[in-house]
């Protein structure tokens, strides 16, 4: 099938999905609708610290381990991805892909990309674009470590 194709039927059923339910739900609809493919930045606008105590995940005990850890209420609920860099250092990102807000899926640590399977956009480890269609990098979280602690501080 060729891509215009699926894009027409797409939308075809999109608008007679709006139609029937603009009836049904008294015009509810498109706006739940409009609301799964908005791209927005997940984070809130008055960030809050988040604590992550990396000793309840065995997998960020070593260097290149990774982990997706969800905290209610925080990322639009979309689990934060923490890859641990090095001794000292963790990259915390959004597991939202910017294109319609799938969740992506685990870091492929082999290859050092983070893959979108709904539509195929392509992540550096650090949330950096390398492929589309998504036209935005992940979202990073800047992070501090405390190595006393084991505890992980970001705003989110």
């Amino acid at each position: 099938m060729e891509n215009g194709n699926i894009s027409d039927r797409r939308g075809f059923l999109l608008k007679s999905i709006t139609i029937v339910g603009a009836g049904l739900l008294g015009g509810s609809l498109p706006v739940l609708l409009s609301s799964c493919s908005s791209g927005s930045n997940p984070a809130s606008s008055n960030p809050t610290p988040t604590n992550i105590d990396i000793t309840n995940y065995p997998e960020l005990q070593t260097v290149n381990g990774f982990k997706k850890v969800s905290v209610s209420g925080k990322n639009s609920d979309y689990p934060f991805i923490i890859i641990r860099k090095s001794t000292t250092e963790f990259t915390v990102l959004s597991s939202m892909c910017q294109h319609q807000g799938c969740e992506v899926n685990n870091p492929d640590i082999a290859s050092k990309t983070i893959l979108c399977h709904c539509h195929g956009s392509r992540y550096n480890l650090d949330g950096s674009l390398i492929n589309g269609p998504s036209q935005q990098p992940l979202q990073v979280f800047p992070s501090t470590f405390n190595s006393t602690t084991n505890v992980i501080t970001f705003n989110s």
